[in-house]
Parts: C-alpha cells; sequence; structure tokens
C-alpha cells in the first residue's frame, strides 16, 4: 500500500512561510533593481543625447568671441 505524505507539523509550515517570505523581498529587491538600472540608462542616453548641442554650442560661443 502506498504511503500518504505526512501533513505539514507546525514548524515546517512556520519555516516553509519564512522561506516564502524571503523569497518575495529578494524578488522585489530585484525587482527594483531592475527598475532602477533601467531609469539610469534612460537618463544617461538622455542627457548623452544632449552633448552635442551642449559641445556644439560651446564652439560657437567660442567662435563668436574670437571674431
Amino acid at each position: 500500500m502506498p504511503h500518504a505524505p505526512e501533513a505539514p507539523t507546525t514548524p515546517n509550515l512556520a519555516s516553509d512561510l519564512a522561506i516564502e517570505v524571503e523569497k518575495k523581498k529578494i524578488h522585489t529587491h530585484l525587482a527594483q533593481r531592475v527598475e532602477a538600472m533601467r531609469k539610469s540608462r534612460e537618463l544617461l542616453f538622455t542627457e548623452a543625447l544632449q552633448l552635442p548641442s551642449i559641445e556644439t554650442r560651446g564652439i560657437e560661443e567660442q567662435i563668436g568671441e574670437n571674431e
């Protein structure tokens, strides 16, 4: 006759719950890090797009001062 699985005992239930809580914390932390990296890349990309125009304006101002 097959052996029926035992019902979880209170210590196992508490341990399993603690593990699940830790997994959720880790998952939440990872999701926050991924979102922060996405925003950081977006900000850096936006800033990088503005650099050529800033440098061009600076050069134009320097040329104007030399004339």
